[in-house]
């Protein structure tokens, strides 16, 4: 799993740093490739994805996708859409896509290392355990 993330990260990095799709390859090759990676983490390790209870990944490459359908149709959504809108979407998205899914990306290597995930919205018991030691520490 780390070996895939590590890859489709990288990819997407110097991707949108020295701009390959835009310059060196066809775009549609470069989403491929997106695409390929993300079915197969979702194909080879749904187990671990589930057993997170950890949405993370779901969003943050509908993030990234959100992006990638902005880029695409650029040349469609320029007769409706001022271009500063359309380019604060694309690299809005990607943005938030990023970050969330550096967040994803710690907490599976937090959980190959054996640390304790981050707690989410989603896991009631690491939410219950916070609260606890902070109610712990305010009366101390």
């Amino acid at each position: 799993l780390m070996l895939l993330l590590g890859l489709l990260s990288l990819t997407l990095t110097a991707d949108d740093f020295f701009m390959i799709h835009e310059r060196y390859v066809d775009e549609r090759i470069m989403y491929l490739i997106y695409a390929c990676f993300s079915l197969s983490i979702l194909a080879r390790h749904h187990r671990i994805l589930l057993r997170s209870r950890n949405i993370s990944f779901l969003i943050a490459t509908g993030m990234l996708g959100m992006s990638v359908l902005v880029d695409i149709n650029q040349f469609r959504l320029e007769r409706f859409v001022p271009e500063d809108l359309r380019i604060i979407a694309e690299d809005g998205c990607k943005f938030m896509g990023g970050a969330i899914w550096l967040y994803f990306t710690v907490n599976v290597a937090g959980r190959a290392l054996g640390l304790r995930p981050i707690p989410t919205v989603m896991d009631k018991r690491d939410k219950t355990d916070y609260r606890l030691k902070r109610r712990h520490e305010d009366a101390a």
